[in-house]
């Protein structure tokens, strides 16, 4: 009880995401829930990780670990590249604050886009993710582009 926080979030998949592929699969659940438990509940998060709960091969958890905690969680099996230093873990909470409210904010303002994976110019980002059920109807590819508006002049 030493204020921190470690969020663990159980997947029914086998397969989980690890930190490196957050943005390229617009993950933001896990950090928004580690912002959360900050904001709510005064804790210093200082990991979350997907924990899968069928069968895989090592049946390990992926996700995002500060190293000045990594020691204690050292028993879930935690991955190299999902430790991170202090200050890039910090980077990856600001991040997900950052696009969650660029999310929130268009929302707000009436854009709600059927769009929900990685940005435009990440790999991935017109290509529905294979757990989609909705692919054979699902017009993603053929979605409008969203720049700023051009005025038109009057003549």
């Amino acid at each position: 009880a030493d204020g921190r926080a470690v969020v663990i979030d159980y997947k029914l998949s086998g397969a989980v995401t690890p930190r490196e592929k957050f943005e390229e699969q617009a993950k933001l659940q896990l950090p928004l829930y580690l912002l959360a438990v900050a904001e709510s509940w005064g804790a210093a998060p200082v990991g979350g990780l997907y924990h899968p709960l069928r069968a895989t091969s090592t049946r390990r958890p992926r996700g995002v670990v500060a190293a000045s905690a990594a020691d204690e969680l050292a028993g879930y099996g935690l991955y190299g590249r999902d430790v991170v230093e202090d200050d890039a873990f910090e980077e990856t909470l600001e991040d997900a604050r950052r696009r969650g409210g660029e999310i929130v904010a268009r929302m707000r303002a009436g854009e709600i886009r059927r769009d929900p994976g990685p940005r435009r110019g990440l790999r991935g980002h017109d290509v529905c993710p294979p757990w989609c059920t909705f692919a054979p109807i699902c017009r993603r590819d053929r979605a409008p582009q969203y720049e700023e508006d051009e005025e038109v002049e009057e003549r």
